[in-house]
């Protein structure tokens, strides 16, 4: 009886060891010690043998690379690889072992599969790991429904990790990269996807489509081209944080005008922290649109974006509606055709603070160059980029409103402190209000200032804010000039604030003394109103201006070189040297730009010279060095202070150019009158001296000269239809 119990036991031992050994033909049991080993496409295929949780300890190991070109052809010619594992029955349907990939590459990895989900190498798995693997797509690439993936349409659970993928993505939803989508706590670290994904619909990445999943140190390139929402360079959505990742991948709505929304470099929608990453990419969409998360829930810090933004409503250069925001930056154009775009931010719902953006941002409305609507306190932070308005078709009417160096507008109890703009704003409609040098709607300014130059608008107009809701305390605006729409309301176009409402106040703030508003300076202001007191460009460039003058904290916050540019954030090193441009006789030309220029160091400077009809340029002196007669100077690498001066003078027309114009001058050289004929009515004479001074004007045809010295002068002669010529004339 023993006997025939051993003869059976050894029978049943034999009949497994054959079964297992008929579902894998390769080396190894399976076992962590001694995995399965994968060395041809046939046994990489018999992977799917192995599924369920019964399964979970059985282990893969890829032996060298692996080409599917031929596996594909005889066994799935059709309709390309079948996933190993599906979501029919995750307990016993699912992937659960180990698959280690040793750093080899599976290529030429192909399917087409329109009406089916969960594709990929694999189709689901759960509790999985997964390391050191590369796949290459055919030429071809893969085509499926919802939840593909290169590597799987699902994982749950497990760990992810080194895994790079390569090739072409056609999808509907939940579509990435490296996975379609990822739940249950997923490790995803220090993996990367180099592909192009062309989808229909939404929760679409380059790396993943939506994850609940932790995801560290990973990277995308290539292009994401989607006509739904939900789509990032990285990952469509996620629930679960995000660090030290990254993506180059450009995002771009390929639908219409419905969809397109919540699209970013890195991360379509946030509602975890992101941190230390980056995305440098372009997105181009509808609405809530940023450089590297189209809709933050959650901080993100230490991070930055680098791409060009263009998109209808809600559009940052880093985020386009965001919770706070620190210690990052955005470098991009940022375009918004209707309303809210920001540098760095287009609506904020949280603080934001030591972060800074320099890319220039264009719109209709509700524009800033580092935030367009502020929904909660900006601190420590500044833009550099240009803030200009754009009316464009599709603007609604009622826009065309609060535009600002820093930002466009505030809520009530959101703040600016220790800021600064340097962009020039624009607004280009001429019924255009709020709008300034710092912010056009403010809810209250301190330890502030701006220094770009303001142009348009019709009302509520400030070199620091287009208009103050909240106190205005210890701030400046150095606006070499504010310049309104001819229709201004001139009442409410002021150095510092266009007008102060709602009972608040301007408390000790300066301007700068030579400030031109609408080409007027202004000399009777005063700390506590609209348009600031006098400080000159001399006083603006000393720490005691603003550490006595303002109680500004230069210990712990701010920085200056003394007589050399203006105040910086100890946290930013953005130095500043200062141009001063200026002409001997503003009716006689214009160089631009014209007046105090503030140039961050490193960086170069032109400026154009163009004398009036009748005058030419006498000289330039650049540091009062004359260099000639250029039409144009540049200071490059600029790194310290420098003074450019343009001399103009009377043009003086010769004996040929007087006879073109049918103009006659007699006598010439006289000691008493001379006159003036030609085919059109003189309407006026002027006589200027050698230096370019005017010593008599007459509105006849004819001067006398008695009262003036003997000398050489310049006849500036106009005729009735504006024409200017000059001579020469000799008082004997």
């Amino acid at each position: 009886m023993q006997r025939i119990k051993f003869i059976f036991s050894a029978f049943v031992f034999l009949l497994i060891s054959f079964n297992t050994k008929a579902q894998f033909s390769g080396s190894g049991n399976g076992t962590e010690q001694e995995p399965y080993q994968i060395s041809n496409s046939t046994q990489l295929d018999e992977v799917r043998n192995f599924l369920g949780q019964a399964n979970s300890n059985i282990h893969f190991v890829v032996m060298n690379d692996i080409d599917l070109a031929s596996l594909i052809a005889d066994k799935y010619p059709i309709v390309g690889w079948e996933p190993i594992g599906n979501a029919s029955d995750v307990e016993s349907t699912s992937f659960y072992g180990s698959f280690q990939g040793n750093g080899f590459t599976i290529k030429n990895l192909w399917f087409s599969r329109t009406e089916a989900d969960n594709l990929g190498l694999f189709g689901v798995t759960k509790d999985a790991i997964i390391n050191n693997l590369n796949i290459q797509l055919s030429t071809s690439g893969i085509i499926g429904g919802n939840y593909v993936g290169i590597l799987a349409g699902q994982s749950e659970g497990g760990s992810i990790t080194n895994v790079k993928t390569f090739g072409t993505i056609t999808a509907l939803s939940y579509s990435g990269g490296l996975l379609g989508s990822s739940t249950g706590n997923t490790l995803i670290q220090n993996n990367s996807a180099n592909v192009i994904i062309n989808a229909t619909g939404s929760y679409v990445g380059g790396l993943i489509g939506e994850s609940s999943s932790l995801v560290s140190d990973c990277q995308s390139s290539g292009e994401v081209n989607t006509e739904g929402d939900n789509v990032g360079g990285l990952i469509g959505k996620t629930s679960a944080e995000v660090s030290g990742s990254s993506s180059s991948s450009n995002v771009k709505n390929t639908g219409g005008s419905f969809t397109g929304n919540f699209m970013g470099g890195l991360i379509g929608v946030n509602q975890a922290p992101v941190n230390n990453s980056n995305a440098s990419g372009n997105v181009t969409g509808i609405s809530t649109l940023g450089g590297l998360v189209g809709d933050s829930y959650a901080p993100i810090s230490n991070s930055y974006a680098t791409g060009n933004i263009t998109g209808r409503m809600w559009v940052g250069g880093l985020v386009g509606a965001s919770d706070s925001v620190t210690n990052s930056y955005a470098t991009g154009i940022v375009y918004t055709d209707q309303k809210i775009g920001g540098g760095l931010v287009g609506q904020s719902y949280g603080a934001i603070t030591s972060s800074h953006a320099s890319g220039f941002v264009s719109g209709s409305q509700s524009l800033g160059g580092l935030v367009g609507v502020m929904g909660g306190t900006v601190s420590f932070s500044y833009a550099t980029g240009n803030v200009t308005q754009i009316v464009s078709d599709s603007t609604p009417e009622g826009g065309y409103v609060d535009i600002g160096g820093l930002a466009g507008s505030s809520f009530s109890n959101s703040f600016i402190e220790n800021c600064f703009a340097s962009g020039d704003v624009t607004a280009t409609d001429n019924t255009a209000m709020y709008v300034g040098g710092l912010i056009g709607l403010s809810n209250g300014i301190s330890n502030s200032y701006a220094y770009g130059t303001v142009t348009g608008g019709y009302s509520l107009v400030g070199g620091l804010a287009g208009t103050t809701w909240a106190p205005i305390v210890n701030s400046a605006a150095l606006n070499p000039w504010i310049k309104s729409s001819a229709e201004g309301n001139l009442n409410k176009i002021h150095r510092l604030v266009g007008d102060i409402e709602f009972e608040t106040e301007v408390i000790n703030s300066y301007a700068l003394d030579n400030m031109l508003v609408n080409g007027a300076i202004v000399t009777d202001g005063t700390s506590d109103f609209w348009s600031g007191e006098n400080k000159s460009i001399e006083e603006f460039q000393k720490q005691l201006t603003y550490g006595n003058g303002l109680n500004w904290d230069f210990e712990n916050v701010w920085k200056i070189r003394e007589n050399h540019g203006y105040p910086y954030l100890q946290s930013s090193e953005y130095l500043t040297s200062i141009i001063s441009s200026d002409i001997n006789n503003k009716t006689w030309g214009a160089v631009s730009p014209m007046g105090i220029v503030a140039v961050n160091d490193g960086l170069s400077k032109t400026f154009e010279f163009s004398p009036a009809d009748g005058y030419e340029i006498e000289s330039v002196l650049v540091d009062n060095e004359n260099i000639g007669k250029p039409n144009n100077y540049t200071f490059s690498n600029v790194i310290e202070n420098h003074t450019i001066m343009l001399i103009f003078k009377l043009k003086q027309l010769g004996t040929d150019e007087i006879k073109n114009k049918n103009i006659t001058v007699y006598p010439n050289p006289t000691a008493d009158f001379i006159y003036v004929s030609g085919n059109k009515k003189i309407t006026s004479l002027e006589l200027y001296n050698s230096n370019g001074q005017k010593v008599l004007k007459t509105s006849d045809s004819k001067m006398d000269l008695a009262p003036v010295t003997v000398g050489v002068y310049i006849l500036k002669i106009v005729t009735e239809n504006g024409e200017i010529s000059n001579s020469k004339i000799i008082k004997k």
